[in-house]
């Protein structure tokens, strides 16, 4: 049986996959690669605690939460999308490797500055 940890990063690589494909409004992309960041922090060994927080913060800006009434929204800019994708191999991979996938794995800076 999964223990904690374990439960917690695969409700985190649920809800990354499932925020790949959102639309938001830009500003919410940004609150978004925070939470992208802080996760990024947490898969090597963070407190589950902390994991449960960023899993919370991300379901709040989802867009079922969101407004309607916002017409803005937009689909993942490349960077967030790269983003994810690194994270996600990262919670795949075995627990004494997810370090090495964060680490290994870099985002082109061009994506970083959005082209």
């Amino acid at each position: 049986m999964p223990d904690s940890t374990e439960i917690a990063l695969s409700d985190l690589l649920r809800i990354l996959v499932d925020s790949a494909s959102w639309c938001l409004p830009p500003e919410h992309w940004d609150e978004i690669e925070e939470l992208l960041a802080q996760a990024a922090d947490l898969i090597c060994g963070g407190p589950i605690a902390d994991i449960r927080k960023v899993i919370g913060d991300l379901i709040l800006v989802a867009p079922d939460r969101v407004s309607k009434r916002i017409s803005a929204a937009e689909s993942a800019p490349p960077r967030i999308r790269e983003r994810i994708n690194v994270l996600v191999q990262s919670i795949e991979a075995p627990p004494g490797a997810r370090c090495a996938v964060e680490t290994e794995t870099s985002v082109p800076e061009s994506v970083h500055r959005g082209q």
